[in-house]
């Protein structure tokens, strides 16, 4: 034992001693060692084999992590199994993209040689002479041939096969050209036998004259609004017709900034901004009699342009009524004039977005009455546009993730005003109002939209489907003891039952395409067939207009087409009505024609896909042969299209002589489509339809 301990002192004195002699040796002995084990095994503190991959990170599934301390990231001897194994695994993924690149190559050629074959074969099948029914015919979206990007070799781009960028989905207008697979072809055929020949395309050029949100220099806000009897007379047009459908406007204050408006030598922008934003929708929804609707046809997209540039330069952190009801009454006026479709989802999330931060889904005490009254009635219309959004696109908004413990606004205009104190409330019976009678199927129509994005079963359908049935039925008839005219009270009960009949055709479109779910074909049948009936009784009292709020037309008829043609049972209900059906679209046909000829930004797609499938209708009762069904559908497409040409050329002259004696230039045409030929010169076989209009407008300047 002593000696093992002298010796243990000795070498633990023998570095003392070194270092005494040589002072470098203590600086060698701190040099820093080389890591041999890799950075994965390092870290956990576990042994390594010191093999790239080493045992452990091959165990883990993570060889692809395991690397060592030096320059090359490796040990300075590798595991030659793995690295064999790693180049045969190399080689094969290379040898399977050459095989998939050469497989490649060989569709491409084969398509580029077999391209002319597909279109004869497509032109064959679509211009031959039908003698039996639709549906005999077999004409499927596959037959179309299509280009390197998904689009008709002719150039028209196929509505079902494309694709919004973005998150947002396609209108549900769009699904109907998947759905009904004849719709198509029958268009583009149409299209290249009779309307590019004489000029006329369907493509909307990108560029719109007229649109420029800037305002010229030296020009104001009040500059751009018209005369004040012809504001007077726009502003009360939506009063008097919408403020009870849309109530975000508290009308006695409203008439009062305009009357300081046009009284103040400096006016404030916002009461302008509000003025130009209301214009907007009244131009478009005016008598097409009345000289204002065609003096001001072309304003509502440059007024549209230059409010959004206003409230995208207002600050965000303080944000007054007055900004919610201009971007509100926004999206109102873009629906009506047809501008950005694909947008409106988006912009009414945006718009609850903004709502929810400044909390107007919930009740504020600090409020007074005014503001509490006016966050409830914005908060309820901007949540009704959003669900309405959200059923068109058939995507979730933000209303399903949303508490929503706000009151319905029960208070009249004339029972408050800005000066009104908390409790002089009027204690008088309150009339149900529009909000209040959507606020009763709120939540049951909150729900659906909520179950058509995760999913129901087809008992929920039926059982959804017969509650709403039942509201409609439940809907009060109209009150003739409210201050309302009989046209509002009719307007609103058409509202109501449309709100309902869409969530039914939303439950239930799913399943009409199986054919075996008879109860939701017979459902959906009726309800759409209601929905045309009530758009013909507001045509009647001259409330149709103020269905260009939404697409319950198009979505009624080719709902009824679709059903129509794919049923194949004698006995059903659908098919002893085919004809009937057909009629009763066919009258529904002028609302859409006049909505081509209100509309600032108009549109083919609407008319012409209508068109067609009145032409596939009598096509299945062999009432009308495919040729004749395409001229027929060409001749009612050209007549509106040379109308609308009319119109905007006989604007343009009235504009030259109302600016002649200024100097000022006046702007291209807003014109759709492109008119390459005279329109009186046709030679198309449409039996001399275009005789009469030589004659009508001979003065008219023509290309």
């Amino acid at each position: 034992m002593k000696a093992r301990a002298t010796r243990t002192s000795s070498t633990k004195s023998q570095p003392t001693a070194t270092g005494s002699n040589n002072p470098n040796t203590k600086r060698r002995l701190k040099r820093k060692r080389l890591p041999l084990n890799c950075g994965e095994c390092r870290k956990k503190k576990l042994s390594c084999d010191r093999q790239l991959p080493c045992h452990r990170c091959i165990r883990a599934g993570r060889p692809e992590e395991c690397c060592f301390d030096t320059d090359t990231g490796k040990p300075a001897c590798a595991n030659p199994q793995f690295l064999q194994q790693d180049s045969q695994r190399h080689g094969d993924e290379i040898r399977e993209l050459q095989a998939q690149v050469a497989e490649l190559k060989g569709l491409l050629t084969k398509l580029t040689s077999s391209r002319e074959t597909i279109h004869t074969e497509q032109h064959t099948l679509v211009a031959q002479s039908v003698s039996t029914t639709v549906s005999e015919t077999q004409i499927e979206p596959s037959s179309v041939s299509k280009g390197d990007h998904g689009d008709s070799v002719v150039g028209i781009p196929n509505p079902a096969i494309r694709r919004p960028k973005g998150y947002y989905n396609q209108h549900s207008l769009f699904r109907f050209f998947s759905e009904i697979p004849q719709l198509w072809p029958f268009i583009e055929e149409t299209t290249n036998q009779f309307l590019k020949p004489v000029g006329v395309h369907l493509n909307k050029p990108k560029g719109q004259a007229g649109t420029d949100a800037a305002l010229p220099q030296g020009t104001s806000l009040r500059d751009l609004l018209p005369c004040k009897g012809d504001t007077n007379i726009l502003t009360s047009y939506y009063i008097n017709h919408l403020s009870s459908i849309h109530r975000i406007l508290h009308v006695p204050t409203f008439q009062r900034e305009c009357t300081t408006f046009w009284s103040t030598a400096e006016p404030r922008p916002a009461t302008a901004i509000l003025i130009l934003s209301i214009l907007s929708i009244s131009v478009c929804l005016i008598s097409t009699d009345s000289p204002l609707s065609s003096s001001y046809q072309h304003k509502p997209l440059q007024w549209i342009r230059i409010c959004e540039s206003w409230l995208l330069k207002q600050s965000t952190k303080h944000r007054r009524l007055i900004h919610y009801q201009v971007k509100y009454l926004i999206l109102i006026a873009k629906r009506v004039n047809m501008i950005r479709k694909k947008d409106w989802w988006t912009e009414s999330g945006s718009l609850v977005q903004d709502a929810i931060l400044d909390g107007f889904h919930v009740e504020d005490a600090s409020d007074g009455v005014y503001m509490r009254e006016m966050k409830k009635r914005l908060w309820l219309a901007v949540r009704e546009l959003d669900l309405q959004s959200g059923f068109e696109f058939g995507l979730p908004t933000l209303l399903h993730n949303v508490d929503d413990d706000a009151d319905i606004a029960a208070l009249d205009d004339a029972e408050f005003d800005e000066k009104t104190e908390v409790g002089e409330r009027n204690t008088n019976e309150c009339i149900p109002s529009f909000q209040m009678l959507c606020s009763q199927s709120w939540k049951l129509r909150l729900h659906i939209s909520r179950s058509l994005v995760t999913g129901m079963t087809y008992d929920e359908v039926l059982r959804h489907t017969h509650k709403l049935t039942q509201m409609i039925y439940a809907l009060p008839s109209q009150n003739t003891e409210s201050n309302k005219t009989e046209r509002q009270c009719v307007l609103e009960d058409a509202f109501l039952k449309f709100q309902l009949q869409t969530c039914i055709l939303a439950l239930n479109r799913p399943y009409l395409a199986q054919g075996k779910h008879w109860m939701s074909m017979n459902a959906v049948y009726i309800v759409s067939q209601d929905m045309l009936l009530l758009n013909t009784k507001l045509a009647k009292l001259g409330l149709q207009t103020f269905a260009l709020l939404r697409e319950d037309v198009m979505l009624a008829a080719l709902t009824l087409t679709r059903i129509t043609l794919h049923t194949q049972d004698s006995t059903n209900i659908t098919t002893a009505n085919v004809k009937a059906t057909t009629s009763l679209i066919e009258e529904c046909l002028p609302f859409t024609e006049d909505r081509y000829l209100r509309s600032s930004a108009s549109e083919p797609w609407c008319y012409i896909t209508l068109c067609s499938a009145i032409m596939l209708l009598k096509m299945h009762t062999d009432s009308e042969n495919m040729e004749s069904s395409m001229v027929t559908c060409a001749q009612m497409f050209l007549d509106l299209h040379y109308r609308c040409v009319g119109r905007q050329r006989a604007w343009l002259l009235q504009r030259e002589e109302t600016h002649v004696h200024t100097g000022q230039d006046v702007s291209e045409m807003d014109v759709s489509y492109d008119v390459c030929v005279n329109p009186f010169e046709l030679d198309i076989g449409l039996g001399g339809g275009w005789e009469p209009w030589g004659a009508a407008w001979s003065t008219l300047p023509l290309q």
